[in-house]
């Protein structure tokens, strides 16, 4: 069996006047709605989505400020990927941008932008991508970085 793990951690950028917390991780296995029915063959194109509400984001900033992302992929799947979308506004009364899914990378990429401060941002996860019946049967996991940028 598979297990898809993922944890959620923030960073704070250098020179920064604000902060970032992270609140929720996930653990999720191959539903059995995409299990392979055929003795050798791949898990194709699965798509697993997480809660809407999977984890929380909380900044404290003094004007405006953007939310940048990025994924440590060295212990999962090799033919899998995640992808992040904010699903929601929490407390906040201008926030922007962030609510399609996009896939992370290694380097930090821009994901929403908002001013002031606010909590309880709901962040949702999917990993999309095939998986080998040859992949080691072990625990993955993915370290995803949220950085405050203001």
């Amino acid at each position: 069996m598979f297990f898809l793990w993922f944890f959620a951690v923030s960073s704070p950028a250098l020179a920064q006047r604000g902060s970032i917390s992270v609140s929720g991780n996930w653990a999720t296995g191959i539903p059995s709605s995409q299990r392979v029915q055929e003795a050798g063959l791949d898990y194709e194109n699965i798509e697993i989505e997480s809660a809407h509400n999977q984890v929380y984001i909380d900044l404290t900033a003094i004007w405006d400020w953007e939310v940048h992302v990025q994924c440590d992929y060295s212990n999962f799947l090799p033919g899998c990927t995640l992808q992040v979308r904010r699903r929601g506004r929490g407390t906040f009364w201008f926030i922007y941008d962030g609510i399609s899914y996009q896939s992370l990378n290694t380097t930090p990429s821009y994901f929403f932008r908002g001013y002031f401060n606010g909590s309880n941002v709901p962040i949702q996860y999917k990993i999309v991508g095939s998986v080998s019946v040859l992949d080691e049967v072990k625990t993955y996991e993915a370290v995803v970085t949220y950085t405050l940028h203001d």
